[in-house]
């Protein structure tokens, strides 16, 4: 998923989210393709301080979870060999997320802070996962899988902004916390509650 300090529009991308992919899902059955890979979010688990979420944990009940449940499902209730990666913040070079806030830094502008150790996982680790399900031979019965991914490095969002300063040789990052007057005036957002929360990933499968 997004990196938790990034302005992402989850709420504005919901339904595109369920739409595009159920017509995926569609377009593969019709043209016979045998399996699909699908990107979602580690953070759907529902895990307290200091639990390790793996692939049967509880999810989280809250609205704006709901449609990325409902695009899983759609993978997963497909037809098709089906595998739902639920990934730590992905990070890299070419990770609209890592851009942005690097672009945040360069500017001198505050970064949103989060002081919660979380999950990530670097974008080429990923893809490594991505090619070793697209290679997997499938059996004769229908596939429908959940597989973690994450590296073994929790950290908390600050960390990663203070070790993404130090690649451009910035240091003493200014941050700014979350709550307060602002959010009591615009709502509490998604970023604002992933910011405030703390969670590892485990798997059983990868």
């Amino acid at each position: 998923g997004q990196i938790p300090q990034a302005d992402f529009d989850y709420v504005g991308k919901a339904q595109w989210l369920i739409d595009s992919t159920n017509a995926v899902v569609s377009a593969a059955g019709r043209n016979e393709v045998n399996k699909i890979i699908s990107i979602s979010f580690g953070y759907l688990y529902d895990v307290h301080h200091g639990e390790s979420a793996t692939e049967d944990g509880n999810v989280v009940h809250d609205k704006e979870y709901e449609p990325m449940l409902h695009a899983e499902a759609a993978v997963l209730d497909g037809g098709i060999d089906g595998y739902v990666i639920r990934a730590g913040y992905i990070y890299g070079g070419y990770s609209m997320g890592t851009t942005s806030i690097s672009e945040m830094i360069r500017n001198g502008h505050s970064i949103p802070s989060g002081k919660h150790h979380a999950a990530w996982v670097h974008e080429d680790d990923l893809a490594q996962l991505i090619v070793k399900l697209v290679e997997a031979e499938s059996d004769k019965d229908t596939l429908a899988e959940i597989i973690n991914a994450a590296d073994n490095h929790p950290q908390t969002p600050d960390a990663f902004s203070q070790l993404l300063g130090n690649e451009t040789g910035i240091t003493g990052l200014s941050y700014a916390s979350s709550g307060g007057i602002m959010t009591l005036i615009r709502g509490e957002t998604l970023r604002d509650k992933l910011l405030a929360r703390e969670i590892s990933l485990d798997s059983t499968k990868a």
